[in-house]
């Protein structure tokens, strides 16, 4: 529709990407080295954290607002921006965020990648039109 392109892309590592909210430490095991035994805190979010879902959530919407991108009413993980095509048609560019798997719905898409990758990585530095999406076959 309105002869937009449509990207998908996957953060890498996603959670470690945001810090923890909480105060959290570790005790150094085996696996350390000489620092076995000593005190570790813990910065980012990590997989398996319970707040580190949030936290990256939060660390991510912070990076979409930067980018004037603003969550729909009807679900918070689409974000929407006004933007024009150069023969002056205006146009919404959308990035629908499921957890660190994004679906880019822009006539620029690009340039928002760009962006994107200037912050994180990308998983196997690949972004290509989608066949399917969180289990829904998607055709251009």
């Amino acid at each position: 529709m309105n002869d937009l392109e449509l990207v998908a892309a996957d953060i890498g590592n996603a959670y470690l990407q945001a810090t923890t909210k909480e105060k959290i430490y570790a005790i150094a095991g085996l696996e350390i080295g000489e620092l076995q035994g000593r005190t570790m805190i813990i910065v980012r979010a990590l997989y398996g954290l319970k707040s580190s879902g949030a936290a990256w959530h939060e660390h991510f919407a912070n990076t979409l607002y930067d980018m004037d991108f603003k969550p729909s009413y009807a679900d918070p993980d689409v974000w929407m921006r006004a933007a024009v095509k150069p023969n002056g048609f205006k146009y919404y560019e959308y990035i629908f965020v499921y957890v660190d798997d994004l679906l880019i719905l822009s006539h620029q898409t690009k340039a928002i990648v760009r962006v994107l990758k200037s912050i994180y990585p990308l998983k196997d530095d690949e972004v290509r039109a989608p066949k399917t999406y969180l289990g829904a076959q998607v055709k251009q």
